[in-house]
């Protein structure tokens, strides 16, 4: 089991409490209202059970590359001797051969 919260949990046991504790007159509304903040705070904590299974992300995927072509992505300075440009460049053409391999994704769906 994998917990992975929204709101980190500290806070939100603060809010939980504070909305528990908030005046109610009627002793069956403070009981919807212990067992809403109960659920909330449960939803928040976003728990997850792998599976071991991993599936692979759909193939009909659109992707967009921002690049900077300004005048300083023509210095020489990355890794020494080639152009940003260029790794710019050859970033996309990985990024792009992995997708089409589904490998970059296929942990994380």
């Amino acid at each position: 089991m994998i917990v992975n919260p929204i709101i980190p949990i500290w806070l939100m046991l603060i809010i939980c409490t504070v909305l528990i504790f908030l005046i109610v007159k009627n002793k069956e509304h403070k009981l919807k209202r212990v067992i809403i903040v109960t659920l909330l705070f449960v939803i928040n904590l976003r728990i997850m059970l792998p599976n071991g299974k991993n599936r692979e992300i759909s193939s009909n995927l659109d992707v967009v590359f921002v690049i900077d072509n300004t005048i300083s992505m023509i210095a020489d300075d990355y890794e020494g001797k080639v152009s940003r440009l260029e790794a710019v460049k050859e970033d996309m053409e990985f990024i792009v051969d992995k997708l089409n391999r589904s490998e970059i994704f296929s942990y994380y769906f």
